[in-house]
């Protein structure tokens, strides 16, 4: 039977649209334990209706993956969107062009994951980097994934330096390939 359309509700009631391994601990919000039904995503819009996944195991939960994405160069970033867009498991809450309307977004959305460009203006030097340390000391729960044009080895000992839970460096060059990066969006999103 087809579940009626389900209203765009707060974070702790986000309507599902795929599912993802929880951690072992609850996300803030509480997103264990809840039905299965899947609603519209801010992009893409779909109709809520009922999930084929199973609702039984206790570890896994239908909420969606909730990322904030962050890239200067639009056709870039309106590619990666549409790209992510494409997987029930994945909800792009906002989409950012520089630091600060980043760091703003994940002020207001709260996300799971952020995937950020390295360079971004202001500056266009290192903000993405800079991003992912305001984010693990304001939201320690949230995970980053660094994309880059560059192989530079500095760039990636740089954002890895604190440590390597929740964040992952990817290449833009594999930001095609869904697969890998939804892998890296799962990865970093359970630590």
């Amino acid at each position: 039977a087809r579940l009626p359309p389900t209203p765009r509700l707060g974070r702790a009631e986000t309507p599902f649209r795929g599912l993802y391994l929880a951690s072992a601990s609850p996300r803030p919000g509480g997103t264990r334990g809840v039905g299965c039904q899947r609603g519209p995503g801010r992009l893409g819009g779909r109709q809520g209706r009922a999930s084929s996944a199973p609702c039984a195991v206790a570890s896994v939960s239908a909420v969606p993956i909730r990322v904030v994405l962050a890239e200067d160069n639009y056709l870039v970033r309106e590619g990666v969107t549409r790209l992510l867009s494409s997987d029930d498991e994945i909800d792009v809450v906002a989409t950012c062009d520089d630091y600060d309307s980043l760091v703003a977004a994940v002020v207001a959305e709260q996300p799971d994951v952020v995937i950020t460009d390295i360079r971004m203006p202001p500056t266009g030097t290192d903000e993405g980097i800079r991003a992912a340390e305001h984010v693990r000391e304001t939201s320690p729960e949230t995970g980053v994934v660094l994309l880059s044009q560059y192989s530079d080895p500095a760039y990636a000992l740089a954002f890895l330096e604190k440590g390597s839970e929740g964040r992952a460096y990817l290449l833009k060059e594999r930001v095609s390939d869904l697969t890998q990066l939804r892998d890296a969006v799962a990865e970093v999103h359970v630590g």
